[in-house]
């Protein structure tokens, strides 16, 4: 696919309906952290800065003759630089139960997980946890009730050809999909990668749980059986009045090659009281047979629907005499309207 008449075609579409009149539905997001990260070693002992910005301006929503558009603009961080990039540039069409997306945009699994979007700095933060890639490809879709099938070829220059299907069952409640997804070439390895997985996430009054599973394997490597991996999040969240709630989560991962399971494990309490929401817990890694422990708690003020300010604070024990003391400030701003 060529993405940039891909793009100029969404420009020229979006400048056609300006010149027409129509009112954009746009949209800003902001979310930022400064933080200060002492690191006390027994052989280093040093301060460091931290600053993380994600801005995201699009448009969403956009209806023309039964067409939807999506466009989704974010700064990308390098280093003391930063450039605007495409986040997501979609448009799909839907006639009775069929559907039709052409689509730039990131493809994955794994969503909207409470350990990884805590803070925005977390490098999953707002990003598909169980994998992902990046797509630029068709898709259709056939819908019937609440059942969902899809299928969808695409590519980007690194994994070149990348194949997905899936189903999907979805009520006020209940959310299973079930999906596989091809590429020709993984992320890291010169082979071929297949990802076949589930998740599931059910809401009750008081109680919700979100899992997801996925396990990838190479079967035209000569390293078949040493490479094969899974990767598992579990997550339970328990509301004890309507202010305070309970957050357990689990991530088991393997390392091909290596089959070491990499685990994080963290236990939450939420409180929120008129515009305050804070947390306070304990993380717990372990990479490579090595156990690190994160003791942290966040205080965010709802100064406005729209916009927040907080404080938060880490302390990590990592190895014998290795500490980490970190201290930062947070933001995070919405105007208008974005349906996800």
């Amino acid at each position: 696919m060529n993405k940039r008449c891909f793009l100029f075609w969404v420009i020229l579409q979006l400048s056609i309906i300006s010149l027409s009149g129509v009112i954009l539905p746009v949209y800003i997001n902001w979310d930022s952290s400064d933080s200060y990260l002492l690191n006390n070693f027994p052989d280093n002992i040093f301060v460091k800065v931290r600053e993380n910005y994600i801005v995201h301006f699009g448009i969403d929503t956009l209806m023309t003759n039964g067409v939807r558009t999506r466009l989704d603009l974010t700064n990308q961080e390098e280093q003391l630089f930063s450039q605007v990039v495409i986040d997501h540039a979609i448009i799909d069409y839907h006639h009775d139960n069929l559907g039709l997306e052409l689509a730039m945009k990131n493809l994955g699994y794994g969503k909207n997980f409470f350990l990884y979007n805590r803070r925005s700095d977390n490098p999953l933060y707002n990003r598909n946890n169980l994998f992902e890639y990046r797509w630029h490809g068709i898709s259709s879709t056939v819908n019937f009730k609440d059942n969902q099938f899809s299928a969808g070829i695409g590519n980007n220059k690194i994994n070149n050809n990348i194949a997905e299907v899936s189903y999907k069952y979805q009520t006020d409640h209940l959310h299973a999909a079930f999906f596989g997804v091809y590429a020709l070439h993984d992320s890291r390895y010169n082979a071929g990668v297949y990802h076949a997985g589930t998740e599931l996430s059910h809401n009750f009054s008081m109680l919700n749980f979100h899992t997801g599973f996925t396990y990838q394997f190479y079967p035209k490597s000569q390293f078949y059986s040493k490479m094969e991996s899974w990767h598992l999040i579990n997550e339970l969240g328990l509301s004890i009045t309507p202010g305070t709630k309970i957050i357990l989560s689990t991530d088991h991962q393997t390392i091909p090659y290596s089959k070491k399971t990499e685990f994080v494990a963290e236990a939450c309490l939420a409180l929120r009281l008129n515009q305050f929401q804070s947390y306070f817990g304990v993380n717990e890694k372990t990479i490579l047979q090595d156990k690190a422990y994160t003791y942290f708690a966040d205080v965010n003020w709802n100064i406005l629907k729209n916009l927040s300010l907080g404080l938060f604070f880490d302390y990590l024990i990592y190895a014998k005499d290795s500490t980490s003391t970190r201290i930062g400030i947070q933001t995070k701003y919405r105007w208008g309207d974005l349906h996800e």
